[in-house]
Order: C-alpha cells, then structure tokens, then sequence
C-alpha cells in the first residue's frame, strides 16, 4: 500500500515538474507573439490615449460584484 502511494506522489511530482517547465519555457518558443505582431505598427517612444465613446457605460461595468 504504502509503495502504490510513494509511485502515485512521485508521479504527480514529476508531472507537475514537466507542467511548470512547459508552461514557462512555451511562451519563448513562440514567433508569432502579441509584441511580434504589433512592433511594425507601433513604436516604443510614442503613447496614446485611448478614447471612450461613453464613460458612463465603461466604468458601470469596472467592479463585476
């Protein structure tokens, strides 16, 4: 019994240790990422605001409780 249970905790160790590494080391594989796509429209330098068409409507929906 107690042998089932140490192969069931390394299993689940190992799983989450392979999880975690995919999750953080995927996003640097990626070539078609969101900065990728927007740096040819957009330059570091500059900012915009960005204007509502109705304040009111925007911030009623801000706070979901």
């Amino acid at each position: 019994m107690i042998r089932w249970l140490l192969w069931l905790l390394a299993g689940l160790l190992l799983g989450g240790i392979v999880h975690l590494g995919s999750v953080l080391l995927l996003p640097r594989t990626a070539t078609q990422d969101a900065y990728t796509r927007l740096a040819p429209f957009i330059t570091a330098t500059r900012s915009f605001a960005v204007r509502l068409r109705d304040r009111a409507a925007a911030l009623s929906q801000s706070d979901p409780d």
